[in-house]
């Protein structure tokens, strides 16, 4: 969280309203773009993350451009950082667990019962198949 203790009342709100219209658009975005994220934590923590900081140089004695130069800083040493260590998994063949173990999802492999036992792919269940759940 950016600068929490100089921000007011009325600058939290008004980043808090920014940011969570911001978040729908970029949870679309990064769906569209296929980027592997099912809970939106790309959308929250950096679109968002990087638009609070930003906002602090707006709000407060911070240079903006003190504030924008850590955001890319930081954006910088993360893809990096990231993108190495994701590369070395992705190499020795252990980024990912198997297609199967996705579709019956990890609760299963991992601690042998469902996560979800009303939920399956392609499965029925008691209140009916996938999709008709929340009828």
């Amino acid at each position: 969280t950016a600068g929490p203790d100089l921000a007011t009342g009325a600058w939290s709100f008004i980043v808090g309203l920014v940011c969570g219209a911001v978040v729908v658009f970029a949870v679309s975005f990064f769906d569209r773009i296929k980027a592997d994220d099912p809970v939106g934590a790309t959308s929250v923590h950096l679109v968002c993350g990087a638009i609070g900081t930003i906002f602090v140089g707006i709000y407060s004695d911070v240079s903006i451009v003190a504030q924008i130069t850590g955001v890319v800083a930081v954006f910088a040493f993360v893809f990096v950082t990231s993108g190495a260590i994701f590369y070395g998994l992705k190499a020795a063949g252990i980024l990912r667990v198997g297609e199967q173990e996705e579709i019956d999802g990890l609760d299963l492999h991992e601690h042998g019962v469902a996560g979800y036992p009303d939920v399956s792919l392609g499965a029925t269940t008691g209140a009916g198949p996938v999709g008709e759940l929340a009828g």
